[in-house]
């Protein structure tokens, strides 16, 4: 697993398009442009193009939680998710160990 994320009501540019863009560290396109280890594998993958490589080599997972459960039922199954699935690009620091 990549990245780990959630997307509320008020979030659709974060769910939609930016983590294809780039537009900030935090979504996988930047946690992917700021790899040296994961840029000198992929030759294939550059800024420009980081949303097509993205969609053409990754899948993605969503899990959609009926408004009515809440925004902690969705804090706490985001946290369940970290610590099961242990993804890559995670937080600040960015690549995990």
């Amino acid at each position: 697993w990549l990245k780990i994320g959630k997307a509320g009501l008020k979030t659709n540019a974060r769910y939609t398009s930016q983590h294809y863009t780039g537009s900030a560290m935090s979504t996988l396109a930047g946690s992917l442009r700021a790899d040296s280890e994961f840029l000198s594998k992929e030759t294939r993958f550059s800024g420009a193009s980081s949303g097509d490589w993205i969609k053409a080599e990754t899948s993605r997972f969503n899990i959609l939680v009926p408004r009515v459960h809440g925004i902690l039922l969705v804090a706490l199954l985001e946290a369940f998710l970290h610590l099961r699935l242990r993804p890559l690009y995670e937080g600040k620091s960015e690549v995990a160990s």
